[in-house]
């Protein structure tokens, strides 16, 4: 379940969160975004391959410096 407060009467699932997957490249010092996905919970892994490594699939977030888009 996510850590995510009831709405009302509606408490959110997984499948009833929406992913926003970003793809990019760099030159080393310039990072341009390069494709958006945006997916339901329910279609993740229609759309993405779901990797089995440890038996425990998990993300991994990375934080973005508090100046990345700029001021």
């Amino acid at each position: 379940m996510l850590d995510v407060w009831q709405l009302g009467t509606h408490h959110p699932r997984h499948c009833d969160t929406r992913y926003a997957i970003f793809q990019a490249k760099t030159d080393g010092e310039t990072v341009t975004l390069t494709h958006l996905y945006v997916v339901s919970g329910r279609d993740f892994f229609t759309r993405f391959r779901q990797f089995s490594g440890k038996v425990q699939n998990q993300k991994i977030q990375i934080p973005l410096p508090r100046d990345f888009f700029g001021d």
